[in-house]
């Protein structure tokens, strides 16, 4: 972003986000099913590296569809009206993919002061295809402020692609709340970030045999014209001794993420909690899995549906002392048609989807495990050495 002040004359810049879909190599796909009724449609369609559903349904008076695949990716929109048939071509196209956003078209924003805080909201219409259906999206956009007692003002501005914080200069507060909206909805999602944040403990405790440390930290990043966009950030390490020996346990939390790993040998005690909460902040499970040996301990299988749990470890140095990092990698498979084989869903830091050929359920969770910690690996260098 550049440096300098921040227009906030005349009408606020609509927001214009990367709606691009992520699209997944479905592989080979059975026919679809399609169900329909008088207020609604659903479409299903299992393939050999994604199933694929579309679903419509008129929900008070509007026609509000979504589509989804085995990733956790989603597309939601809505249809001038429900008719025959739409499902199918619905997935279709996201299933390769095939949405087409236009312009968005924006009402006027409205705000409202109350006291010391502000509120202003705006709901943008956005055209898009899905394939050759004409549909529709709503951003809907938002600031709320309060004044602070030393000037100036706390905002936060959210969008359908982006959720920000800032401090304003300003203390008019109908104008600060359409100027924290023009900032947020004018930004790129490159983060403005370039300094370390400010940090200050939060929890502390300590223990004989265990200990826990909280530090709470504050980024910020002047963008200009008196807006100091602020981001907050939470870490929380906690650690316990097992019962009769030097070897202990510990979890490293922030806003996202969780990484448990083993000390095997902790002479520091409970001081390990202070000693080890700096470095706690770069953990992230994909540091797990780019290296790690995993092993199953957890599955069951119930009407042809099986799942796994596999406990994935890596040795590694944490703040100078050998730690070995713990991460779950989730397996799930159920068979649509025997000549398809097997599909199944890993989850770990991220997810994937493989067909395995097997005799039964838990024989599919079993073949999975191999590829599904190959994929986990893979991700998980590609996500480190960018």
């Amino acid at each position: 972003m550049e440096d300098g002040p921040i227009e906030t004359d005349g009408p606020i810049a609509p927001l214009q986000p990367d709606r691009s879909p992520v699209v997944h190599d479905p592989g080979t796909c059975l026919p679809s099913t399609v169900q329909e009724g008088d207020d609604f449609c659903s479409a299903r369609q299992v393939c050999t590296g994604n199933t694929i559903t579309a679903n419509c349904r008129i929900i008070g008076g509007v026609v509000s569809c979504v589509c989804q695949d085995s990733f956790g990716g989603g597309n939601a929109f809505s249809l001038p009206s429900l008719s025959a048939g739409v499902c199918g071509p619905i997935l279709e196209a996201c299933k390769v993919g095939n949405l087409v956003y236009g312009e968005p078209v924006c009402a006027e924003p409205i705000t409202q002061v109350f006291d010391s805080v502000c509120q202003t909201d705006r709901r943008c219409e956005v055209p898009l295809m899905v394939g050759a259906i004409s549909a529709f999206a709503y951003d809907d956009q938002q600031s709320f402020c309060t004044a602070r007692s030393a000037g100036g003002m706390n905002c936060t501005s959210s969008t359908e692609a982006r959720y920000t914080s800032y401090h304003l200069a300003e203390n008019d507060l109908e104008a600060g709340c359409e100027q924290a909206l023009a900032v947020c909805v004018s930004g790129d999602d490159a983060s403005p970030f370039t300094e370390p944040p400010s940090c200050a403990p939060t929890d502390q405790g300590q223990a004989e045999d265990s200990c826990i440390l909280g530090t709470s930290c504050i980024y910020s990043a002047d963008l200009g014209g008196g807006v100091t966009q602020t981001a907050a950030a939470g870490y929380v390490i906690n650690c316990g001794a097992d019962a009769g020996g030097s070897a202990w346990g510990c979890r490293c939390s922030d806003n996202r993420n969780s990484v448990y790993f083993d000390i095997p040998n902790n002479a520091s005690g409970s001081e390990i909690c202070t000693n080890l909460a700096e470095p706690c902040k770069s953990l992230h499970p994909e540091t797990v899995f780019r290296d790690a040996t995993c092993s199953q301990f957890h599955r069951t299988a119930s009407r042809g549906v099986c799942y796994s749990e596999l406990d994935c470890q890596r040795p590694s140095s944490l703040g100078g002392l050998d730690v070995v990092l713990h991460a779950s990698l989730n397996i799930s498979c159920k068979q649509e048609d025997p000549a398809f084989g097997w599909q199944c869903e890993c989850s770990g830091a991220d997810r994937h989807v493989v067909t395995v050929d097997a005799e039964d359920a838990l024989g599919a969770c079993d073949t999975a495990a191999a590829p599904c910690q190959e994929l986990a690996k893979l991700s998980a260098t590609s996500a480190t050495a960018e």
